[in-house]
């Protein structure tokens, strides 16, 4: 084979390989509902209802468990291992009625979940 059929060939296999990457992730995260659940968990715990916010903690960290795997493939583990972190904090300050602990951790868990969704993660 000629060079340049195989660097068409190589361009045309990493082209392709980023588009179906991308849109996979995308099918996936359509059906994620970890950001609606955030936003879920902070109005719970700013009206002071537990038992939603504790269904709701339940619902992320399922949520979490389910689509991980997907979610490592791209990411550092220091904002994986954050993000996790702070999903463990909202779910034990939703048991605990302590809503200080909530909305923090909300704050950040959103704000790793909008760094995780970005083309290129900031550090």
């Amino acid at each position: 084979m000629k060079t340049k059929t195989i660097d068409y060939l190589l361009i045309f296999f990493i082209l392709t390989t980023f588009v179906c990457y991308f849109l996979i992730k995308q099918l996936v995260w359509d059906h994620i509902g970890i950001e609606a659940n955030i936003e879920k968990m902070k109005a719970a715990a700013n009206h002071e209802q537990w038992a939603e916010a504790k269904l709701t903690a339940e619902e992320l960290k399922k949520d979490w468990e389910h689509y991980r795997g997907i979610i490592a493939l791209n990411y550092g583990e220091n904002d994986y291992t954050l993000f996790e972190e702070a999903l463990e904090h909202v779910a034990a300050g939703s048991q605990a009625h302590d809503a200080e602990k909530v909305l923090t951790y909300t704050e950040i868990s959103q704000d790793l979940w909008e760094n995780m969704n970005q083309i290129t993660p900031e550090p």
